[in-house]
């Protein structure tokens, strides 16, 4: 063996040995401070858990592929929990306001990473390309102190969750199939869903209110239990919708085309419904300097190709004189 191979072996390892070391004091300060190095167990599997003070936080962002998003308040500490993601398919950042997860779907796009964002997390990753097992979750609870404005959540194939909050919030949901489910959901803004190529498609809405519903999906099931918003558009090509809808706001319009089955209180009609609650018409001319505007009027209409729709309401009680049936 020569004398230039001897010491390079010896230089090898002293880097080693080095490495080594900075290893152990990084896990010891990582422990001191709080910090979780590896994924630990948890009742659904393998993650990693982070607090954060909901009053600090403008927007949780999330996308992942075919996954399950809990959104649950009344806890008793905000924490965002990341169950059974493989470290090396996605990045996580909180800061700036922000909370955001991006899941990459394969190996190739980690390595993009000038073009996805994707950061190099360690030596303690690169070798653990392994199929991580379990069902990906992730786990998001808020204090009734914590407020968020805005979730927005993209989930693939998965199911969305929320339930019992009452912040003002807005919340945008995106999937391509699976379920959404909201309880007890108390919101003066919007609720937006859209799965425009659905074919598998869920909403369970009970105790739920909202300024304004959106939902946009080739192919939905809709049930609901005391419902309320003000105004929106649901766009649903095939499928059905079972409302049971309170006015959000005291004067509305609300207009039904749909081929499928359409039921108003159990009264039946032939492709389209509508029903106006509008403010009296006097013939008081209005006083120029009183500052009182004429009140809102909230437009509602539900568009479908073949859907089935179901209405029951009490504000409908009056269908047969206001609309007659076709």
């Amino acid at each position: 063996m020569s004398k230039r191979t001897k010491i390079m072996m010896i230089l090898g390892a002293v880097i080693m040995a080095a490495g080594f070391v900075i290893c152990i004091v990084g896990a010891i300060i990582s422990n001191v401070h709080g910090d979780q190095l590896f994924a630990a167990k948890t009742d659904e599997g393998k993650g990693y858990t982070y607090t954060f003070s909901g009053q600090e936080i403008n927007k949780i962002d999330i996308e992942a592929a075919d996954a399950t998003v809990n959104i649950i308040g009344g806890a008793n500490e905000s924490k965002i929990e990341l169950i059974n993601f493989n470290e090396n398919f996605y990045s996580f950042n909180c800061s700036n306001r922000l909370i955001t997860f991006k899941e990459s779907p394969d190996i190739s796009s980690v390595l993009r990473f000038w073009e996805s964002g994707f950061t190099f997390k360690g030596m303690r990753y690169i070798l653990r390309f392994d199929r991580t097992q379990g069902e990906k979750t992730i786990n998001i609870y808020l204090t009734n102190r914590d407020y968020v404005k805005n979730f927005t959540v993209s989930v693939g194939k998965g199911k969305i969750a929320v339930e019992d909050i009452g912040t003002e919030t807005d919340y945008n949901f995106a999937l391509t199939d699976g379920i959404v489910d909201m309880n007890n959901i108390h919101t003066t803004s919007v609720i937006s869903i859209a799965a425009a190529t659905s074919s598998d498609m869920d909403i369970i809405m009970k105790n739920v209110s909202a300024k304004t519903l959106n939902i946009n999906a080739a192919y939905a099931e809709v049930k609901s239990e005391t419902l309320s918003f003000g105004g929106g558009k649901l766009s649903i090509a095939h499928g059905s919708a079972q409302l049971d809808f309170i006015p959000g706001s005291e004067y509305f319009k609300m207009k039904v085309n749909a081929n499928g089955k359409l039921t108003v209180n159990e009264q039946s009609f032939i492709s389209s419904f509508e029903y106006k609650k509008l403010p009296e018409i006097t013939d008081e001319e209005p006083d120029k300097d009183s500052e009182t505007t004429a009140p809102d009027v909230s437009n509602i209409t539900i568009d479908g190709r073949e859907l089935a729709v179901y209405l029951t309401g009490d504000c409908f009680a009056d269908i047969e004189t206001e609309t007659p049936q076709e």
